[in-house]
């Protein structure tokens, strides 16, 4: 039972998404505040899917809250997220992280779906490199170079090049991307590099 002071606060929150149901800090602590009562949350959930049938965010955020609690329910809401949404960046992560930690064998399926939807995306293009770094060097090393021959300011695009460079035996091709990867960082906070999530 909900004591007073979290049974107002989840009043307020439900009001806050029912204004916006895609703020995500408000579906943070409404899903935060309820903790595991998972019964309340999804009759919470399923009637805000009903009443914003096209707003992804709701099932995103259902399918990422049972992701430590209901993994068969997680993909169920995820996949729900990106149907309705296939641009939402985070329910493919979500999805691909599912499937990776599961051991399934279609995890990079997932990636390559994820990036065929955006395929403009270099953080999903950056992720789905590093899928074939023991499986297949060749594709991982073709992937990389046409990631960081984009030659644009995202820090994926960075850490292509940079990888690149790790990997090279040319000394002439280490030190032009590295060159190129000293003009990058000129627009690039160092830190955003090193916060570079890699699996």
């Amino acid at each position: 039972m909900l004591d007073v002071p979290a049974a107002t606060k989840i009043r307020k929150l439900i009001k806050m998404i029912d204004e916006n149901p895609d703020d995500a800090e408000a579906h943070y602590w409404y899903l935060n505040t309820m903790g595991k009562d998972t019964t309340a949350v999804e009759m919470q959930y399923v009637s805000w899917m009903k009443i914003f049938p096209k707003t992804a965010m709701v099932s995103f955020q259902l399918g990422h809250y049972y992701m430590q609690l209901d993994v068969a329910k997680a993909r169920q809401y995820l996949g729900q997220a990106i149907k309705t949404n296939p641009q939402l960046i985070k329910g493919w992560q979500d999805l691909y992280l599912l499937s990776y930690f599961e051991g399934d064998r279609d995890a990079t399926s997932i990636l390559k779906n994820a990036l065929a939807a955006n395929p403009g995306n270099a953080k999903l293009a950056f992720r789905y490199a590093y899928t074939f770094k023991l499986t297949d060097p060749e594709q991982y090393q073709q992937s990389l170079k046409k990631i960081a021959s984009k030659k644009n300011t995202d820090k994926y695009n960075v850490k292509a090049a940079s990888l690149l460079a790790d990997i090279s035996n040319s000394y002439p091709d280490k030190k032009k991307l590295y060159e190129e990867i000293k003009e990058s960082y000129l627009s690039i906070d160092p830190a955003e590099i090193r916060e570079i999530w890699i699996i």
